[in-house]
């Protein structure tokens, strides 16, 4: 056979090899490349290496497919690890960071951790634990004294217990607390309180100062007690069907009996609170400050008073008898002063501002006040 004629026959066969080869992979589905490759043995060295390269390319194919396979882990792990970012730790932790502060939103209802007062369901109380207060107070103590939360981790503890610095509610908070300087807490005092409070987390410390804000401060009647603990609860229902509360209410359940007397004692303990160390007075501007918290939101006649002391300037400091004094002054005396009396022995500061109202209102002194002024 003529030489060209021999290699036409041999391409031929080569090529029929091929075609029953594909046609037996297709049969055999996912059997593989090799059983291809065993299939073609006879083939030519030349030829079986384009076959390969043909039955081959099946495999590559599914090797894109691949890196889609593999993009999917690293999506999973970064959702894993934006989880485990957003998850809110269990008490006691530290205070939210810069890195985490904002994802609180994003935490799952339920979780612990020191989390912000609208956070705090009052009908889910959690179990007071000392060592979770003790944890909360080592958050925002003072990095160089740690037996104490300084001013910057007073502002700090207000803020993540979103607590206003502003009004009177810092104040009660030190009084609660029977702290002996402004804007400054010792462990012990901290302890005994939240101890004493039935306190270890945020929320209750803030639902806790509210409902003495609005008890107070506000003059707004107090909470109802809950029937199983009213007077004329049965003593067997007293005990078993007591409902658990936020926190421990029995100093708020002692103020609401008498709030004016709760007042007042808060009142004079601010007086001592800013009282600098070794003073008998404070200073006008401290007071004003004090009055405008404390007196304003339940005496209108106040913000009367505090504007006279101002257009007066003549007043520069506050002893604890005319602090004292002031209260019952707004407490007796009625908002157009028609009750008050100039013989009634108040500090010169009030029998002035008295004065300074009248006049300012077009009206004359009483007979009374006339005997009195000329007296004097």
């Amino acid at each position: 056979m003529p030489p060209k004629r021999k290699r036409a026959e041999d391409v031929a066969d080569a090529t029929s090899t091929a075609t029953r080869a594909t046609r037996s992979s297709a049969r055999l589905g996912k059997k593989g490349a090799s059983d291809a490759v065993e299939s073609t043995s006879t083939t030519p060295a030349s030829h079986a290496d384009d076959f390969i390269d043909t039955v081959e390319a099946p495999p590559a194919k599914k090797s894109k497919a691949a890196p889609k396979k593999a993009s999917a882990k690293p999506k999973a792990t970064k959702a894993t690890k934006s989880r485990a970012k957003n998850a809110a730790p269990p008490v006691p932790q530290a205070g939210p960071t810069a890195d985490n502060a904002n994802d609180e939103p994003a935490k799952p209802d339920g979780q612990k951790g020191i989390a912000k007062a609208a956070k705090f369901d009052p009908s889910k109380p959690e179990t007071y634990n000392h060592a979770s207060a003790a944890a909360l107070f080592g958050t925002y103590a003072d990095p160089d004294d740690p037996s104490v939360i300084g001013p910057e981790g007073f502002e700090k503890l207000l803020g993540d217990a979103e607590i206003p610095m502003e009004g009177a509610m810092p104040l009660l908070l030190a009084w609660q607390l029977e702290a002996k300087e402004m804007a400054k807490f010792t462990k012990d005092e901290w302890m005994k309180g939240m101890d004493d409070l039935q306190i270890s987390s945020l929320g209750p410390l803030s639902l806790c100062l509210h409902e003495l804000h609005d008890l107070l401060i506000l003059d707004q009647p107090p909470l109802a007690r809950p029937s199983s603990i009213a007077p004329s609860a049965s003593k067997k229902k007293k005990v078993a069907d007591i409902p658990p509360e936020p926190y421990n209410r029995a100093r708020y359940r002692r103020y609401s009996s008498d709030p004016k007397k709760a007042f007042s004692s808060m009142y004079a303990f601010c007086f001592q609170l800013a009282k600098p160390e070794g003073s008998r007075n404070i200073d006008m501007e401290t007071a004003s400050a004090l009055w405008s918290v404390l007196l304003v939101p339940r005496y209108p006649l106040m913000t009367e008073l505090m504007q006279f002391v101002t257009e007066s300037g003549t007043y520069k400091g506050v002893n604890k008898d005319l602090w004292a004094m002031t209260l019952e002054f707004c407490q007796t005396v009625d908002s157009d002063l028609g009750n008050y009396e100039a013989d009634g022995a108040w500090p010169s500061m009030l029998d002035e501002f008295a004065r300074w109202k009248k006049e300012k209102n077009g009206s004359q002194p009483s007979a009374i006040e006339d005997a009195v002024n000329i007296e004097a």
